[in-house]
């Protein structure tokens, strides 16, 4: 699964998909940022995930620079929940027969290195057992052009 910003696609940096056999990558020592060029009477940015099945739980860090490595400063930077209704900071949207969405607005004080972390849970096959979660986080350079 890779979701894009218009046609750029965002570059996945963690990944815990053990619940189902899949995956498990911790971030990198060094970070790579794809750049989406975004025109600047663009007022938000669309995150587009390649499967209709919303993430349950979305979490959008925003960083204003980042270190020779390419690894965020952390003092730098917000965290938000992205809701599931349209909101201030960020939403999610999807009916399950279209890709799945995540909605930013742009403000000002926002940083332009963007990690979208992402997490789906998977119900077990008996009743009764626990629900497992699948995540991934995947990181962007938002810059607004003219």
């Amino acid at each position: 699964m890779v979701p894009r910003v218009g046609v750029v696609e965002l570059r996945r940096i963690a990944v815990d998909w053990s619940s189902r056999g899949g995956p498990v990558a911790e971030p990198p020592e060094r970070v790579e940022w794809p750049v989406a060029n975004v025109a600047s009477t663009v007022s938000r940015a669309v995150v587009e995930f390649d499967t209709p099945r919303l993430p349950t739980r979305v979490v959008l860090y925003r960083y204003s620079r980042v270190g020779g490595s390419g690894v965020p400063d952390e003092s730098a930077g917000t965290e938000v929940r992205c809701g599931a209704a349209p909101g201030v900071a960020c939403w999610r949207e999807g009916d399950g027969r279209e890709p799945a969405r995540v909605v930013v607005p742009f403000h000002a004080e926002a940083g332009s290195y963007w990690v979208v972390h992402a997490a789906w849970p998977v119900l077990g096959g008996h009743v009764g057992q626990d629900v497992e979660v699948v995540s991934a986080s995947w990181a962007v350079r938002v810059v607004r052009g003219s």
